[in-house]
């Protein structure tokens, strides 16, 4: 993943040459390092990029992952 700080706005992309798909970075997110309880969220890690609801997608799966929470009825 490369990242760029721009004032009014940024962008992410993978790095290239990267065989990953954005599933398998979704994936990976939700357990970075098995056995430690740490978690990957925002747009950036969710095949959603770009989205508001890619962040709260990539915030339910750690959620889900961690702590066995599903997502609330709506």
């Amino acid at each position: 993943m490369v990242f760029k700080y721009w004032d009014t706005t940024c962008w992410h992309q993978t790095k290239a040459g990267s065989n990953a798909s954005r599933y398998d970075l979704e994936k990976w997110a939700k357990r970075p390092f098995p056995g430690e309880e740490i978690y990957v969220v925002g747009e950036a890690y969710s095949i959603i990029d770009a989205w508001n609801e890619g962040a709260l997608r990539s915030a339910y799966y750690a959620l889900k992952e961690g702590w066995g929470i599903e997502q609330p009825e709506t």
